[in-house]
């Protein structure tokens, strides 16, 4: 079976541009003892990554990728900054800020979060937003729902996301308000497989039980992706999974592209990204995980209503 990388990530944080920029955020972290290292971005990525292996726990970098995100140190103590208790500076991993970037939201997009519920994407899609426009956030789970709420009322973007307590497979995909949703973030329940820290209990996909979970898992996975393609107005559709199962990712992909029978088409997702996915497909898809990346195992797609349709 699959095992997680075992060695500790850095801690990747988004700074939260709807309350604070960048360079205040910087300047704050130094005032409390972070020390910013610089580096010239024409040595590369594989020299940012060596770079940031060997960041101590009150080092930081910005990030090679993303911008307004911050690269701690593995031990950096973070949760303790009155930052990160204001929701001025977010604490994220950065595999699953690259879904928000794949998506493209601009400012005033409708965008509906199918499962969006705790909200760190959605609140990165206002960000990126500019807290303008409109965002539907669906989730089932009510009670996760309630982080999400939180965050709205103190990360500065309740103005634009309405919270709705539903599966998104009950959505009515012809009634407003969501009829008009031209973007959609869909990011299921998944195996987890993907998260460092399962390392030693993951699901062993080559078992019995194993793999009658990856077969309901990627049933549902399917049945929400072609769910959001069903919207009249949608004009891209991420997927995005924390897990590392082909069967989550790629073949739910393929089997949604073949079910929509041309409408959609799948796009080249962030192609600035080295690490691609597998398969017939996976060059057009982008997977990361700790070896490669420094980040959780992720999985993304990106999936564009077709010309003419």
């Amino acid at each position: 079976a699959w095992r997680a990388f075992a060695a500790p990530l850095p801690r990747y944080a988004r700074v939260n541009t709807l309350l604070l920029n960048t360079s205040t955020v910087i300047q704050q972290l130094e005032e409390a003892g972070f020390t910013r290292i610089r580096y010239p971005r024409c040595r590369g990525l594989a020299w940012f990554l060596e770079r940031v292996c060997r960041l101590e726990p009150h080092e930081f970098l910005k990030d090679f990728h993303l911008r307004d995100w911050l690269v701690f140190g593995k031990g950096a103590r973070l949760t303790q900054l009155d930052l990160v208790h204001k929701a001025q500076l977010l604490l994220q991993d950065k595999a699953s800020g690259m879904a928000v970037v794949a998506l493209d939201p601009w400012p005033g997009a409708v965008l509906l979060d199918a499962c969006a519920a705790p909200g760190m994407k959605t609140s990165y899609a206002a960000a990126l937003m500019q807290n303008t426009g409109h965002i539907l956030a669906v989730d089932k789970c009510g009670e996760r729902l309630q982080a999400l709420r939180d965050l709205m009322q103190v990360g500065g973007f309740k103005s634009i996301c309405k919270v709705q307590e539903a599966d998104f497979l009950d959505l009515d995909p012809s009634a407003e308000p969501q009829c008009a949703s031209e973007l959609i973030l869909v990011d299921p329940s998944c195996s987890g497989s993907g998260l460092c820290g399962r390392l030693g209990r993951e699901l062993d996909a080559h078992s019995d039980e194993g793999r009658d979970r990856l077969r309901r898992l990627s049933c549902v996975q399917a049945m929400l992706l072609k769910h959001a393609l069903r919207f009249p107005h949608c004009k891209r559709v991420v997927y995005s999974t924390c897990s590392v199962h082909k069967q989550e990712n790629e073949d739910v992909v393929a089997e949604v592209l073949t079910w929509s029978k041309g409408q959609f088409v799948l796009a080249h997702a962030l192609p600035e990204l080295p690490t691609r996915g597998l398969g017939p497909l996976g060059d057009h898809c982008v997977r990361m995980e700790a070896k490669s990346s420094l980040t959780r195992g992720f999985f993304l797609a990106v999936l564009e209503r077709a010309a003419g349709h």
